[in-house]
């Protein structure tokens, strides 16, 4: 019962890391997008 448990927090953990850092690569591409319209116009 306690290894289970431990298990999928330690897997909800690194499912959290992994979403996190998804999210910060998408920020950056859509923030270079934005800045690369800005100097295109």
């Amino acid at each position: 019962m306690l290894t289970t448990l431990s298990q999928g927090f330690l897997g909800s953990e690194r499912g959290d890391a992994e979403a996190g850092l998804t999210v910060k690569t998408h920020l950056q591409t859509f923030l270079l997008s934005i800045n690369k319209k800005r100097l295109t116009s």
